[in-house]
């Protein structure tokens, strides 16, 4: 919002009280919020190193983009607003108009609200300058406001596009920027010839037709059916059939249920893009290893690529899918495997990462196996509780639009589905169309976990015992697989081998994976550190309590096989009801007896199949006693259990739900139908245009009046110059 070049003195305090809706526009909570958030997205889609936000009012944007390390600035030409900037963003915000020459080029210019308040021969002055001044210009102004007193010049979208096209300045079709607006635009210098930029236009008005026209033929199938149906069977008197709408099938004619192929040609396999948010290579983690295996499965009936984060390592290649890099948040790098694709497959960050993937043509499949929030608190736990409320409004603010994008979701354990329908029910996900599509929800909500690979592959030479300085080979050791998250209890694991130690002068026990291969996790906060120093305190470091940096993916089940005993515990919090430890899987693959702690599914899967012992959480001693009394059973004692779990936890058995979606994929059927969020802020929004329209109203109303008075006044005024004159 901001003021008009001919009449600064309209934009006081009272505009600002009360012409910016029902909100006074001030600092508070709603207003920094939402700037907060539009700043999120510009940092994370376009990464710019300057922005100019023309029109900064109050300087609300160039605050929160200072705020994330952005070289900000604004500009208004109310004095007032400028007035109300806060003291530290004053040298970066100045009182000047945004038909005003600029004195610099930016990044990014951001004009949000702002033409509209100006004369079209103003606004054709500004459109011209940001474009002197920028290759990007994120743009909003109000299509159909047409109440409010000081809007001069609203006009719809195709409008602004001919003004910034003068310019060589074309509408970003693949940049979602409903984060400001519902209509707003990003406009991006271009140079290629026009063919080129018609061509992009094309492409998106072919997907959206396309995407209209299967759903008009969907419907019109549906009538078909209706009218055969009740042709061969009337209703009885007073009632009415209801039928679903039929599914869209992707890729065959929507007047036709079968393609008939010559001879024994095999169908087109449908293409199915995984996007992994981890790094994939000779060293993974525990997400990486999700996708690598998902992509390996779903390859054996589908056309895969898997898109990798281009900070992978090493070149990565595999016969059985197409591998690409991508880069985070730059969707040029990932369109042309989105246009391609049918089904997308990618965990709940993508979502925030690509806001453009809601707007295309492919099923979207919501990949929640790993519970962000109840890991992201533990990980701030660190900081005050302000800077960490901070983290954590940005953090769900970004992560809730996987709501909102999703046909299907898939998560690790029906402990995480019951939560997961919590979170969907919270966002107006459960509604009356999911729940007559399917009373279950199993078509909106599926259980994928984690699984195991059956090989029995053991490594050529020694990789442990006997090779690692300290760890002889005669002696017994105890694992702890992957990293040492804040949520996790590896210092009870210390405790309880110092405990064994004393009367098991061979056992050592060994932490593999303290450095994960993935170095935008390098700053994250972990045990490491206190693990080293509890180890030195107690004598163990590199005798007996020894640390690692990462085992190769190659070499993880045969270095697990040299291992005697598996453990993982954690500590007593909400993460540990919701997680599903991929490092159980190994370990069961490894067939080692795993010490563990109560309380999560893979503890229940544990004692379901009698694979280990469980403890206590925080219960060092009893971990001690357990450690005692495994290591004297004979290995293989349990061979039996462990062969029978196998065979059920299988990544095969595991991706069994995700494969038959993928065979018959459906778009969500509330996401064309309904408004998407949750019911009760949906209201208040509601509430609060109604609110607004009544005030623009009554605004109306009260510029009407001043008119007749201004009228009033002047025929009074003719006739006292009349009676003068006389």
């Amino acid at each position: 919002m901001s003021a008009s070049a001919n009449s600064p003195e309209l934009f006081d305090a009272d505009y600002f009280a009360h012409g910016c809706g029902p909100i006074p526009y001030e600092r508070n909570a709603v207003w920094l919020a939402q700037f907060s958030a539009i700043a999120e997205h510009i940092v994370a889609a376009l990464q710019p190193s300057s922005v100019l936000d023309a029109g900064c009012a109050f300087g609300f944007l160039v605050e929160a983009l200072r705020q994330r390390n952005v070289e900000a600035f604004g500009i208004d030409i109310s004095a007032h607003a400028i007035q109300n900037v806060q003291a530290d963003m004053l040298p970066y915000c100045q009182q000047r108009s945004v038909t005003d020459d600029l004195d610099r080029d930016y990044d990014l210019i951001v004009c949000i609200e702002v033409l509209e308040h100006m004369s079209p021969r103003e606004s054709e002055v500004a459109v011209a300058n940001f474009c002197r001044h920028a290759r990007s210009i994120l743009f909003s102004s109000s299509p159909e406001d047409f109440r409010e007193p000081t809007h001069l010049n609203v006009q719809p979208p195709e409008y602004w596009s001919e003004l910034f096209a003068r310019h060589s300045f074309y509408h970003d079709v693949d940049f979602d920027a409903s984060f400001v607006t519902a209509w707003a635009v990003l406009y991006q210098k271009r140079s290629e010839p026009m063919p080129r930029v018609v061509r992009d236009y094309e492409r998106r008005f072919w997907r959206l037709w396309r995407e209209n026209s299967e759903l008009r033929a969907s419907v019109r199938a549906s009538r078909q059916q209706n009218v055969a149906r009740d042709s061969a069977a009337p209703e009885p008197a007073g009632t009415a059939a209801e039928t679903a709408p039929t599914p869209i099938q992707r890729g065959a004619p929507a007047d036709q249920t079968a393609i008939s192929r010559p001879g024994n040609a095999a169908p087109p396999r449908r293409p199915v893009l995984l996007i992994s948010h981890d790094v994939i290579g000779s060293l993974m983690a525990g997400p990486g290893i999700r996708y690598w295996q998902m992509a390996r499965v779903l390859a054996r009936e589908f056309d895969v690529t898997l898109a990798i984060p281009h900070e992978s390592p090493e070149p990565v290649t595999s016969e059985d899918f197409t591998i690409v890099r991508y880069v985070r948040s730059e969707w040029p790098s990932i369109r042309t495997c989105v246009e391609r694709a049918e089904v997308i497959i990618f965990p709940t960050d993508t979502a925030f990462e690509f806001p453009a993937l809601a707007d295309c043509s492919a099923i979207l499949v919501v990949d929640g196996y790993d519970p962000i929030l109840s890991e992201w608190l533990p990980l701030t736990s660190e900081l005050d509780i302000y800077e960490q409320q901070r983290h954590w409004h940005e953090r769900m603010s970004a992560l809730t639009r996987q709501f909102f994008v999703g046909d299907y979701y898939i998560c690790a354990s029906e402990r995480q589905r019951d939560w997961w329908l919590g979170l969907l029910e919270a966002n107006g996900r459960i509604n009356a169309y999911t729940y007559r599509s399917d009373p279950s929800l199993r078509k909106l909500i599926g259980v994928v976990p984690f699984g195991l690979e059956l090989n029995t592959s053991s490594g050529a030479a020694p990789l442990l015992k006997g090779v690692w300085p300290g760890i002889g080979a005669q002696d017994r050791v105890l694992v702890w697989g992957g990293g040492l998250w804040n949520w996790l209890d590896p210092l009870s694991a210390i405790r309880a081998v110092a405990l064994v130690a004393a009367q098991r002068p061979d056992v050592r026990l060994i932490f593999p994976g303290t450095k994960r291969p993935n170095s935008l996790l390098d700053n994250i906060s972990t045990h490491n550190e206190r693990a080293h120093s509890l180890a030195r305190e107690l004598g163990l470091l590199d005798r007996v309590v020894f640390f690692g940096d990462w085992v190769l993916y190659e070499q993880w089940q045969p270095f697990l096989r040299e291992c005697d005993v598996a453990m993982t515990l954690h500590l007593d919090t909400f993460e540990a009801r919701l997680a599903f430890r991929s490092r159980v899987l190994d370990y069961i693959a490894a067939e080692l007896p795993v010490i563990a702690t109560r309380g999560d599914a893979t503890a229940d899967l544990i004692a379901q199949h009698g694979l280990g012992e469980l403890v206590d959480a925080g219960d060092a001693e009893g971990a001690a006693q357990t450690i005692l009394r495994l290591l004297e059973e004979p290995r293989g004692q349990r061979a039996a259990q462990f062969a029978a779990a196998k065979r059920s936890l299988t990544w095969e058995q595991a991706m069994r739900p995700l494969v038959a979606f993928c065979h018959a994929p459906q778009r969500a059927p509330d996401r064309a139908q309904v408004r998407l969020g949750s019911p009760f802020y949906l209201n208040q929004l509601a509430l609060k245009d109604q609110n607004i329209a009544e005030l623009g109203q009554q605004a109306s109303d009260s510029q009407r009046r001043v008119m007749e008075l201004q009228q009033q006044l002047g025929d009074s005024q003719q006739q006292v110059m009349a009676y003068r004159a006389q």
